[in-house]
């Protein structure tokens, strides 16, 4: 083999092991994001939880998992304009994504948003029929609407 042949082979497969090293580092590095945020977000240390995944989201800000983690974290810590948005960017790329749609229809219903839930938790059960989560929602949302028209 010529000598410049072998110097590009070489070169090529150096190239190669390293963008592999690399991607390896990279994906070591979310999942011990994904760990840290998943283990704040279950001891309730929102803000820790929130401080990983905006970390960890400024190399992959289109990273669904940390997304989701993100917007859990918000809506749990009651700032449910940032879980909305980010709710909404996950549902952008994917419209049919039944847990996202199911986080939506909550914050929905923890801001009072009766019918923003109801239309939420049906969009759910069109998709995945029997859902047990979307129907215990649909249960709470009429059981507060019934409650506010006896009052109103």
């Amino acid at each position: 083999m010529p000598m410049k042949k072998r110097s590009c082979l070489i070169l090529w497969l150096c190239l190669c092991v390293m963008t592999v090293g690399a991607r390896g580092q990279a994906g070591a590095a979310r999942a011990a994001a994904l760990k840290k945020a998943s283990a704040a977000l279950q001891s309730q240390s929102f803000a820790e939880a929130i401080k990983i995944c905006r970390e960890q989201l400024s190399s992959t800000p289109d990273d669904y998992e940390l997304n989701f983690l993100l917007a859990r974290a918000y809506s749990y810590s009651g700032d449910w304009e940032k879980a909305q948005q980010t709710v909404d960017k996950l549902l952008a790329n994917d419209p049919e994504n039944t847990d996202v749609l199911l986080l939506g229809a909550r914050l929905k219903f923890w801001r009072n948003d009766r019918r923003g839930a109801e239309e939420g938790y049906g969009r759910v059960l069109r998709l995945r029929p029997g859902d047990s989560e979307a129907l215990m929602g649909m249960a709470e949302v009429v059981i507060g609407i019934m409650a506010n028209d006896m009052v109103g």
